[in-house]
């Protein structure tokens, strides 16, 4: 999603072995409570310039009592790239080699040099 389109995650996700969803198993709520604060903390503390917009939220799972899938959105920006401040001294930003299913990702530093990132 570093790119100006934004985009949904979802998780409590169960994939299966060719990284693809297989499955929506959902978090248990208490579980689900905690990754919607950290999520939104993790989006206002970290992610420069702010995305206003940025939701996140629980969704109660029917089909399984006492679990919850954890829907973050993303919208659109016309300010991309967003940065993602890791260490307090660098300003961070994903650049995507190669490829989708087997791309990898770099961290770059504000100044353009590779820096240690979150992953």
């Amino acid at each position: 999603m570093a790119n100006a389109r934004g985009g949904i995650i979802v998780t409590g996700v169960r994939e299966d072995g060719a990284d693809h969803a297989a499955e929506l198993v959902g978090v248990p709520d208490e579980e689900a409570k905690r990754l919607v604060g950290s999520f939104r903390s993790l989006a206002i503390g970290l992610v420069r310039p702010y995305i206003p917009a940025f939701t996140v939220y629980p969704v109660p799972l029917p089909s399984a009592s006492g679990r919850s899938a954890v829907v973050v959105v993303v919208p659109s920006s016309t300010e991309a790239p967003h940065l993602v401040t890791w260490e307090k001294e660098a300003w961070l930003y994903p650049k995507h080699i190669g490829m989708a299913p087997s791309r990898g990702v770099s961290w770059l530093a504000s100044h353009g040099r590779p820096a240690r990132g979150p992953m």
